[in-house]
């Protein structure tokens, strides 16, 4: 991050800062006049709204605003990971976009491109944000973070550091990244040392770390904050972070394909969304759309990437809209909080949990893998399901089990099936990684119990 971004960002901090407080007529009539112009952009330059407009008898100028969104077809991650092109403007500067690929925690992984341009965008739903830091107690910036990102996350952390746009300008090394691979020790030694104000992970990292953290008592330092993100925290663990180590807890709703929907406020009841820039609808299996208290799908519109571009896109996820204000004054509507977004771990052989991605990342991005889950049958046996073809099946296989050993443990049995479809839980998502052994709330349980002999 540049010194010319942060300083047009901390610019920018009281502005953002002031309209997510604004009126809710206020912000509505400002997401839709961007809505209106993201539709025209998309129907002059995206494929797959080109071929809508060009077959059916809509008009991009007929949509005026949310409301007028139901008349257009929604689209999802099938589509968008099968043929990410039809997504991607012609207008948009290719050479300057970076991948946003999705982790594949869904089962079907996406590529989505942000261009450039849109980076200073981005930072309005951050600073909005910051507000509910900063009167957390989380200090003013600069703030020392550290972050466990899925491993390509780090990856790309660690290469942008390397060409200087994070990292030594933003702070002189505020930010220590680390993978979800990491152990927990490594974790707590890491917060130990860096002494950060902010701890940012998954809602299950999180959990299993200061499960750890509880057993062990090797947490020296504790943070003043917590961020979860990707999947949830479990009240449990809400509890332990708050009673046992003082720690508050937030949580904060994005994609990928949407990186910034929304976040928590100091209220606790569920997620403000950032609907000027990533609007949301709640609707029904018609594509209805649905009213407070009504729990449906959420599809949202992505106002803020145009390369790839997004609009009515399923995102999979369930929630309700909740009726009135928040006490904290912010006239960001609310939704509450997602159903259905915890990763199961898998349980290794010596009894350690693994997180999710340990799997999900050696098939993300694999030439015809479509959709994909993996199912721990047992300590020494993992199934893994994939609806496609796989471009090269037997250099997959050597990958999946050299992955595997390294990952997981050497010896367990990796068994691969071609299926036309996949296992999908009660509220309809797919999940990357089951497993019939142990589940994110179980993992102190887990942790803590003799393991069965292998094999079991």
């Amino acid at each position: 991050m540049s010194s010319l971004l942060l300083a047009r960002a901390a610019l920018r901090a009281p502005y953002e800062t002031r309209l997510a407080r604004a009126d809710r007529r206020v912000i509505a009539a400002r997401r839709d006049r961007q809505l209106c112009s993201m539709v025209q952009f998309a129907a002059t330059s995206v494929p797959f709204w080109q071929q809508v407009f060009a077959s059916t008898d809509l008009d991009p100028g007929d949509v005026r605003g949310l409301t007028d969104m139901s008349a257009l077809p929604m689209c999802d991650r099938d589509q968008v990971g099968v043929d990410p092109d039809a997504f991607r403007s012609s207008r948009a500067a290719g050479a300057d976009s970076t991948l946003q690929g999705s982790g594949g925690s869904t089962g079907i992984p996406v590529r989505v491109y942000q261009d450039r341009a849109s980076t200073m965008r981005s930072f309005a739903p951050r600073l909005r944000f910051d507000s509910v830091t900063t009167a957390a107690g989380a200090g003013s910036r600069p703030r020392r973070y550290v972050i466990a990102n899925p491993d390509s996350v780090s990856s790309r952390r660690r290469a942008l550091f390397r060409r200087g746009l994070v990292g030594r300008v933003a702070g002189g090394g505020r930010f220590k990244s680390g993978s979800n691979f990491t152990s927990l020790a490594e974790h707590i030694e890491v917060i130990n040392a860096f002494r950060p104000q902010i701890l940012k992970a998954f809602g299950s990292v999180l959990e299993a770390l200061f499960e750890h953290a509880d057993r062990t008592d090797t947490l020296v330092h504790r943070p003043r904050l917590a961020v979860f993100s990707a999947d949830a925290l479990s009240d449990s663990g809400r509890r332990l972070l708050e009673h046992r180590f003082g720690i508050e807890s937030f949580g904060y709703y994005g994609a990928a394909e949407a990186p910034h929907i929304g976040f928590e406020c100091e209220a606790h009841l569920g997620f403000h969304i950032n609907e000027d820039l990533f609007p949301v609808r709640v609707v029904d299996h018609r594509g209805d759309d649905l009213g407070p208290g009504e729990e449906g799908e959420v599809v949202i519109s992505n106002l803020v990437f145009r390369d790839t571009v997004l609009l009515n896109y399923r995102l999979g996820d369930r929630a309700q809209w909740l009726e009135g204000p928040c006490p904290c004054g912010r006239g960001l509507p609310l939704l509450s909080f997602i159903t259905g977004r915890v990763e199961e771990w898998l349980l290794g052989p010596d009894g350690e949990v693994v997180h999710p991605e340990a799997l999900t990342t050696l098939v993300r991005n694999q030439p015809g893998i479509r959709r994909f889950q993996f199912r721990q049958r047992s300590l020494s046996r993992i199934e893994l399901s994939v609806v496609g073809e796989p471009a090269d099946r037997d250099g997959l296989e050597r990958t999946l089990r050299e992955g595997v050993e390294q990952r997981i443990a050497p010896g367990v049995e990796l068994e691969i099936k071609l299926v036309e479809e996949l296992a999908r839980t009660s509220g309809g998502k797919v999940k990357g990684v089951i497993s019939d052994l142990t589940g994110t709330r179980d993992v102190a349980r887990a942790r803590s119990a003799r393991p069965p002999a292998p094999g079991l």
